[in-house]
């Protein structure tokens, strides 16, 4: 499934799961040197719309981020290993961190195939290897920091992931997972999904795989025993919940991404009739349209763009330019859990 959703787990679902990359490599402890620091505030990326903003193009003062780099001492060698890479965007938030040394290993090619262009944006410093989370090719006490980014609820063996964790991390390295936060706790983007194939469709069909239930290692006790099982000191795991967001330009995004860029999902779906996946759509079109307009931002809805709402569509700018706003804004938080090898 997931070489049949890569590229468009690329463009939907990516966005969502790049959301939690800093609580990552934070519970990881993936530092982020005074190098990349000074890179990421001296740096001015190329402007989207060019001739509407000149001043943002690169200037002058990016050489001058090269010159003050190249005075600081040489970093500290950080190696880590971004386990289920997907198309590389947890590695390359690494990266840009200033770890020295990054690999990334997924078992889809198709997903491996995607990350060329994050690994030829940090040439010498990002790599890609095909590879089992239960199984990792790497050697023992080889890493300094581990990240599983959603990995562990689709696993056969979970236990097995996280041993492996424990093995390929040098003493004092640090582990971190995200996986979903449970609907009852304030993930509506799956509580949409799923509600609307329980009263829609069939939701007893049979899926190979996970044998856990998939929000298990969101529980707080879940993944407290986990990691203690794997032997991750216990007074050193940290779990927290991150607030992301998918940012819908059409109410029938967030079903399309579930069709399309999931794996587990996408097969319980595929195993809809036509008549319930038409329900399923619509009903959760008609949950969304009626629910998430705007962007809800420290409990209080807010209008993501200055233009008045126009359901269902990105009002351009008067110059043609598109505005960014995305009118549906559905919370779909996800877990954070750390631990530490003695």
């Amino acid at each position: 499934m997931w070489q049949r959703s890569a590229v468009a787990y690329s463009t939907t679902f990516a966005n969502v799961t790049v959301q939690a990359a800093n609580a990552l490599l934070d519970g990881a402890a993936v530092p982020r040197t005074s190098a990349a620091a000074i890179r990421n505030v001296m740096t001015v990326a190329p402007a989207r719309f060019g001739k509407h903003n000149e001043a943002a193009k690169p200037a002058p003062r990016q050489s001058m981020a090269d010159e003050t780099v190249a005075m600081l001492p040489d970093p500290t060698r950080v190696r880590v290993l971004d386990v289920a890479t997907g198309t590389g965007l947890m590695a390359a938030a690494a990266a840009m961190r200033g770890a020295t040394d990054v690999v990334g290993v997924d078992t889809s090619k198709a997903m491996i195939d995607l990350c060329k262009p994050v690994a030829d944006a940090h040439p010498g410093v990002l790599s890609f290897v095909l590879g089992d989370a239960e199984k990792l090719p790497v050697a023992d006490a080889s890493f300094d920091s581990v990240i599983l980014g959603f990995c562990l609820l689709h696993l056969p063996d979970p236990s097995k992931a996280l041993k492996e964790a424990f093995r390929v991390l040098k003493p004092g390295g640090k582990i971190a997972y995200s996986v979903w936060q449970s609907p009852d706790k304030g993930n509506r983007a799956f509580g949409l999904i799923l509600d609307a194939i329980t009263k829609h469709g069939d939701a007893a069909k049979e899926l190979p795989g996970a044998p856990l239930p998939f929000f298990h290692f969101a529980d707080e006790a879940n993944a407290s025993g986990a990691l203690a099982a794997a032997g991750f000191a216990a007074d050193s795991i940290e779990v927290l919940t991150v607030p992301s967001v998918a940012a819908l330009a059409h109410e029938d995004d967030l079903f399309t991404m579930f069709a399309s860029a999931t794996a587990r999902t996408r097969a319980l779906l595929e195993m809809q009739t036509p008549e319930q996946l038409e329900a399923i759509r619509s009903g959760m079109a008609a949950e969304i349209t009626a629910t998430y307009e705007g962007a809800i931002y420290q409990g209080v809805r807010r209008s993501t763009s200055w233009l008045p709402a126009v359901p269902g569509t990105d009002e351009p700018l008067s110059d043609g330019r598109p505005s960014g706003r995305t009118p549906w804004q559905v919370p779909m938080p996800c877990v954070v859990a750390s631990a530490q090898k003695p």
